[in-house]
């Protein structure tokens, strides 16, 4: 005697239409449509991390022109220039950014800084600060000493 149950081809082959299933892996089967499901999820994702990528090596970019224009600015104020020179040779080394010069007695210290704005105009508000500093004595305080021993001994 044959058991009728779940696993009677006849019930099973009833469920599968009922599915939608056709039996086919090939063709019109249940993944139709799949690809342009994946793609559709794929493309916007790629592009998103590629923007990201892009504003990575953008901020990464920005750190090294603000690093080279802090320290040309503080050479400059250091010989005694006037702050407008500074300041323009801030702008040319990192076009847009910040500058804050303070002085004391021996020393110059240069600050720059830049905000690095999100490549997509739907983050625009979303930015990363880059700052940079650097100092450099003062050649009005320079009394003519060596601190230390001349090169080459």
């Amino acid at each position: 005697m044959r058991a009728t149950g779940a696993s009677s081809p006849r019930l099973r082959a009833g469920a599968e239409r009922a599915c939608g299933w056709t039996g086919r892996t090939r063709g019109r089967g249940l993944d139709r449509g799949s690809v342009t499901v994946e793609a559709a999820f794929a493309v916007p994702a790629l592009v998103a991390v590629t923007l990201l990528l892009v504003w990575v090596v953008g901020i990464g970019t920005a750190h090294l022109r603000v690093g080279d224009a802090a320290r040309s600015a503080a050479r400059l104020a250091a010989r005694g220039e006037p702050d407008a020179r500074v300041l323009d040779a801030a702008q040319r080394s990192a076009p847009g950014a910040q500058l804050s010069v303070s002085r004391d007695d021996e020393t110059v210290l240069v600050t720059v800084w830049h905000r690095v704005r999100a490549p997509l105009p739907l983050v625009a508000g979303l930015g990363v600060d880059v700052e940079a500093q650097a100092s450099a004595q003062r050649e009005d305080a320079l009394t003519g000493e060596w601190t230390t021993a001349p090169w080459p001994p």
